[in-house]
């Protein structure tokens, strides 16, 4: 879902590294940081440094391989770029590292300094085994997903559905609440709603409570241009649009 965020190809980096030129003199830069508990990695940036951890429990990746991290001061610009933006961007730098082990940290320079508060970091290996997304404030994660979603809500929408048949169990769907938590832990934003009516925010995708039973799920969701479209799922099968 997040391959907006993908990150450029080697060659691109060391070009954007190149072109940054040597640093200023002792000026004193805060350092923010924001955590993926799921994957348990920490992204820390002060000014181009950027710190990778890793909790002594986390199981994202192999420690001592190659890996990549990327920051953006601009979500918005993010969920619309049409393919994997360039470090020269200003409102996205990224860089080359190696992937910490467990318990460990390793820092970067990032390709240049961001001149706005942070919204993401993206730190991933770069075989793409591991990877974690953090997010620095309130409303970015909700607003990223959202904006992404909006742009191709059918296609969205039949994944939200044929994903969600990975919470079947005994040939029953589970609780919505459980529907819900489920989807959003595969990088989607998902809410409940008891009736179509309440489809409001656009690009969010809706599991219908009134309508969705242990044997159907049904949801719904409002593109870009006001539509509303909705799918019903049952606990076999493909996705069907209504």
């Amino acid at each position: 879902m997040l391959r907006a965020l993908a990150l450029p190809f080697a060659a691109a980096l060391v070009l954007g590294l190149a072109a940054c030129g040597g640093g200023g003199g002792a000026k004193s830069v805060k350092t923010v940081s924001a955590t993926d508990s799921d994957s348990g990695v920490t992204v820390s940036v002060a000014g181009t440094k950027v710190t990778v951890t890793r909790s002594k429990t986390s199981t994202a990746g192999t420690g001592n391989r190659s890996g990549q991290v990327a920051c953006v001061d601009d979500y918005a610009k993010l969920a619309v770029y049409p393919h994997e933006p360039p470090p020269s961007l200003p409102w996205y730098a990224a860089t080359l590292l190696t992937w910490p082990a467990k318990g460990q940290s390793t820092t970067a320079t990032l390709s240049h300094a961001l001149s706005g508060p942070l919204d993401l970091c993206v730190a991933e290996m770069s075989d793409e085994t591991a990877r974690a997304i953090v997010f620095f404030h309130p409303g970015v994660r909700a607003g990223l997903y959202k904006l992404q979603q909006s742009v191709e809500p059918q296609r969205v929408l039949m994944a939200a559905a044929s994903l969600a048949l990975a919470t079947v169990y005994k040939n029953a769907f589970p609780s919505v609440d459980d529907i819900v938590s489920a989807l959003n832990s595969q990088n989607l934003y998902v809410l409940q709603t008891p009736t179509k009516a309440g489809v409001t925010q656009t690009g969010a995708v809706y599991v219908i409570s009134s309508e969705t039973t242990p044997k159907k799920l049904v949801a719904a969701i409002k593109g870009s241009n006001g539509k509303v479209l909705t799918v019903t799922q049952g606990v076999t099968g493909q996705p069907k649009l209504g």
